[in-house]
């Protein structure tokens, strides 16, 4: 065979085969843009298995939910302070927000502002004020006071004076084995709550 029957057989297969042809440019508006495509399902192996695919159940989740449920239920009660941590705790800072207020006021006023604690009925206010307010039933409360400000063996106060100072002082409150501790400087009139 001729080199130019070669030839013309090659241009007829690549004819044939659409690789001869030009491609067409797309109009100037779509330049740049990718043509849609359709969607399709991904495709799997005939040898992988259902259970090799990612993912949990409805009644996996069901459980897992109902296992950390139960848990958070009885974390407090196990928890490093439990329940009754949190309620001395809250008393400390009832008590501190009391005294606190009394020390502004003194400043306020211009006046000493006294605090008094009875410890056999777990009750504290500012002396003078209608209204005192008690601890939980179950907490135990000591004071270590100034002297001057004891009223008896039971009953001690802390006195704010108009400059911002006080006779300093501490509290402890226990409500079984866990307890809160209050310490009021002298020099500041400063309430610090404590563990």
């Amino acid at each position: 065979m001729a080199e130019r029957d070669i030839i013309s057989i090659q241009a007829d297969r690549n004819r044939s085969a659409g690789l001869n042809r030009r491609r067409r440019r797309p109009p100037a508006w779509l330049r740049g843009h990718e043509p849609a495509r359709r969607w399709s399902p991904p495709i799997s192996s005939p040898d992988e298995s259902a259970s090799s695919e990612l993912g949990f159940t409805l009644l996996e989740l069901l459980v897992v939910l109902a296992v950390l449920a139960i848990l958070l239920r009885f974390a407090p009660v196990f928890g490093p302070h439990g329940l009754g941590g949190v309620a001395t705790r809250a008393s400390a800072q009832e008590i501190a927000a009391v005294l606190r207020q009394a020390r502004s006021q003194a400043i306020a006023t211009n006046r000493d502002v006294v605090v008094a604690f009875d410890v056999d009925a777990g009750r504290f206010g500012v002396a003078g004020a209608a209204d005192s307010r008690s601890l939980p039933p179950d907490t135990t409360m000591t004071i270590v006071s100034a002297a001057e400000e004891r009223l008896d063996a039971r009953t001690g106060a802390i006195r704010f004076f108009p400059n911002g100072m006080s006779t300093g002082g501490s509290l402890t409150l226990r409500q079984g084995s866990r307890g809160a501790s209050l310490s009021i400087d002298w020099l500041s009139g400063r309430v610090s709550v404590g563990e």
